[in-house]
């Protein structure tokens, strides 16, 4: 009798593998793709959240918090903290003596005279974008013991530089030029030794940016809101020594522009690691993605709180 043997050819197991291979290679953008949504909805459940502990700061003292202050180099993201779930380490930062008169850096150990850098070493997620591939801690300042701080991805809108056409003139600023790394913007919520009110946001707060993602540059921990030498008010004293605003950026330039002049390092661009833009919470607390090709103007426009300009953030 003759036996006869079924299998598959090499052919056959060929041409299997590869039909798997094209059905994997089309399932595996759709898989990133909904790990990406996931971790933009995050993202932007972080955003609302921080957007809303400001809200509530400013219900508590009639005034959003500074974007950064001078006088002991902190950031809003300190003053919120009791606002978000994180009241240990405010109270922390209270018996240090952190909200005191002091400075950041230069530190025996490196923790800043106000100890804002040993602050820095506890991690907030809250202050971090998932989809965020880079900047999550800062190595350079890392303490003596070889702790690291932690930085944040979200930063405050202190408004926009350059031509201003609903008023003819170009947008209130203090200081700017490279001397000063960029100077700054007077016209966004969040701005240097800042003290806006909800009244101050005449455009509407549905219509005013006051936090956005930001990837580029140079990563500062997320306590650090100012680097102050010379004056302790730059905005009221005389130009002197060098001023960079480390938890807040003026808006000259395009979502997602590379970041390419430390000198202007004031003026770094708005962007994140999400596909085609960047996400934003408004001043009324709502969140939205602003795409990176949107027009300029109208992209200044929704950074500056009374700019008079004619301005909705894209839905």
């Amino acid at each position: 009798m003759k036996r006869t043997r079924s299998g598959f050819t090499l052919v056959e197991l060929l041409v299997v593998i590869a039909i798997i291979g094209v059905l994997v290679s089309l399932l595996l953008p759709a898989v990133q793709a909904a790990r990406e949504a996931a971790r933009r909805m995050r993202c932007g459940s972080n955003l609302r959240q921080l957007a809303v502990g400001l809200q509530n700061y400013h219900d508590s003292h009639q005034q959003f918090p500074p974007g950064g202050m001078s006088v002991n180099n902190l950031s809003w993201r300190c003053f919120i903290l009791p606002f978000v779930e994180q009241g240990a380490i405010y109270e922390q930062m209270i018996t240090y003596g952190t909200f005191n008169r002091g400075e950041c850096r230069g530190y025996a150990n490196n923790e800043g005279t106000n100890r804002a850098n040993l602050i820095a070493t506890n991690r907030v997620d809250l202050f971090q974008c998932p989809s965020a591939a880079g900047l999550n801690t800062k190595l350079s300042f890392s303490l003596t013991d070889g702790r690291v701080t932690h930085v944040s991805h979200y930063l405050g809108v202190a408004g926009p530089l350059g031509y201003n056409p609903a008023t003819g003139q170009d947008y209130p600023g203090a200081f700017i030029g490279v001397l000063n790394y960029g100077g700054y913007a007077l016209d966004g919520v969040l701005g240097m030794n800042s003290t806006v009110r909800i009244k101050d946001i005449v455009d509407g707060t549905s219509k005013t940016l006051m936090l956005g993602e930001m990837m580029s540059g140079d990563g500062n921990a997320w306590t650090a809101g100012a680097f102050i030498s010379g004056t302790n008010d730059p905005i009221t004293n005389s130009n002197k020594g060098t001023k960079a605003q480390g938890a807040m950026k003026n808006v000259r330039d395009a979502i997602n522009t590379p970041f390419i002049d430390v000198d202007l390092d004031n003026e770094a661009a708005f962007g994140s690691d999400h596909p085609g833009g960047a996400q934003f919470a408004l001043a009324d607390g709502s969140v939205t993605f602003v795409n990176e090709d949107i027009d300029l103007i109208l992209y200044k426009a929704l950074c500056s709180m009374s700019g008079g300009e004619a301005a909705a953030a894209p839905q």
